[in-house]
């Protein structure tokens, strides 16, 4: 597994190797025809647009424990992302990697196609380390 961020602010300028990092190809946005039948559809799966909320929901118990078990689920796949932060790892793989995961575990990733966002997860690459310096 690659360093922790703490270790990386920590290195010297010497230590630090990187690289300019450079577009790369992006696969196609999944198809709903490609989503398995046992993942549940958000309202948006289709057209990319959430349904309008013009109120507040009051959640019952068992909707909090839902809740509960999908951010789990949300951190446990996060999670298994970090093998895959590494040089040459793409932006591409790791969300491939991510809606493996999620259709796995019969979930739908709540980005994809949310107002037509077109992966199933968020991703960035930047070879620039930023850290807070006091004086």
């Amino acid at each position: 597994m690659g360093r922790s961020v703490l270790s990386l602010i920590r290195m010297s300028r010497r230590e630090m190797n990187y690289s300019v990092v450079y577009p790369g190809r992006v696969s196609p946005q999944l198809r709903p025809q490609d989503i398995p039948d046992n993942v549940p559809l958000p309202p948006y799966y289709l057209s990319g647009e959430p349904q309008a909320q013009n109120s507040i929901d009051i959640k019952s118990e068992e909707e909090i424990n839902r809740m509960r078990r999908t951010c789990q689920l949300a951190k446990s796949i996060l999670t298994e992302c970090q093998q895959l932060l590494k040089p040459g790892t793409t932006t591409d793989d790791i969300d491939k990697f991510v809606t493996e995961l999620a259709f796995k575990a019969r979930a739908y990733p709540s980005p994809l196609n949310y107002r037509n966002f077109p992966k199933s997860v968020c991703t960035s690459v930047n070879n620039c380390l930023s850290r807070n310096t006091r004086r």
